[in-house]
């Protein structure tokens, strides 16, 4: 990788870093001020993918062929499914959250109050919402600070995730075949090596997915911690976790009944439980750090 394109990807990383970890809730009005608990309110799950079967996400059972339901009825089977997930996963965020040093929840009620009092829904678009808006649901839960989140990929990557990939590695490869052709004074031979790396991206990626999607359940979480003062992010995290189980042995399954650890919708409860664990954690971690105490906070 050449100098250039070294110096892009660290000014990328430095300007995630610096977003995934403001340095002053103060600033934004949130005051962490233990042994006072922050009142977090956590919003529904915003789903940023299609699901149009319902093996995507479960295992169909034994003596049940799909090619006897219509493509229209499998759609709707996969959406009731990932609509249930959707809920269990929230509550599970409420459910960890409220175990955590720094955060007290807001009661699933009250949220849900507040949102349609907004003119919202658990549908609706809230992962983009403005922060006037965030700003004023925050004050109806009577909320410290809201956590929204997203899921990007639940059983499987989606292409879209491919595709940005793709895009940056077929944008290197041209930076190289440039560097190729000036050093050689041959531009037969930039463009020969531009081409023979984007075959082999486009292979590797490819195979990637597919291995990553039928093995490994991948769940994708993106979640921001919103203050509630001025709608303004303080803290931005994504997790993205998948089974090992088909290496050995995975602790995240210990609670499952063998016979159960098959099932994709048992892995991925099981890696879904992981990403919301080290999401709690890491918020948790960050509101200790605004307020000046410990590096990381003990995993209760």
């Amino acid at each position: 990788m050449n100098a250039a394109v070294k110096r892009a990807r660290s000014l990328l990383l430095l300007g995630a870093a610096a977003f995934s970890g403001c340095a002053a809730w103060n600033a934004h009005g949130v005051a962490v001020r233990p042994p006072r608990k922050l009142r977090v309110a956590i919003l529904p799950i915003t789903q940023d993918f299609k699901l149009s079967k319902l093996s995507s996400i479960e295992t169909i059972p034994k003596g049940l062929d799909p090619s006897t339901t219509s493509q229209e009825e499998q759609k709707k089977m996969a959406e009731k499914a990932m609509a249930a997930d959707l809920i269990w996963l929230r509550r599970s965020l409420g459910e960890r959250f409220s175990r955590t040093y720094a955060y007290e929840v807001v009661p699933d009620s009250e949220a849900l109050t507040a949102l349609q009092r907004e003119g919202l829904s658990p549908e609706s678009a809230l992962w983009e919402l403005k922060p006037a808006k965030m700003k004023s649901l925050a004050q109806r839960m009577k909320a410290d600070v809201i956590l929204k989140s997203r899921l990007d990929g639940y059983g499987k990557l989606k292409s879209l995730w491919l595709a940005g990939v793709m895009t940056a590695d077929y944008a290197e490869n041209g930076v190289t075949g440039f560097a190729v052709a000036a050093a050689s004074g041959n531009p037969w031979a930039g463009i020969g090596t531009g081409v023979l790396e984007t075959v082999l991206d486009t292979v590797k990626w490819i195979g990637a997915l597919w291995f990553t999607n039928r093995l490994f359940v991948p769940v994708i979480l993106k979640g921001e911690l919103v203050s509630g003062a001025d709608g303004r992010g303080l803290a931005s995290n994504m997790e993205t976790e998948m089974s090992f189980e088909i290496f050995g042995h995975d602790k995240a399954f210990d609670k499952y009944p063998l016979e159960q650890r098959k099932l994709k919708q048992v892995r991925l409860k099981a890696v879904a439980e992981k990403a919301i664990d080290d999401m709690a954690v890491y918020f948790d971690g960050q509101a200790l750090k605004n307020e000046g105490g410990f590096e990381e906070p003990p995993r209760s």
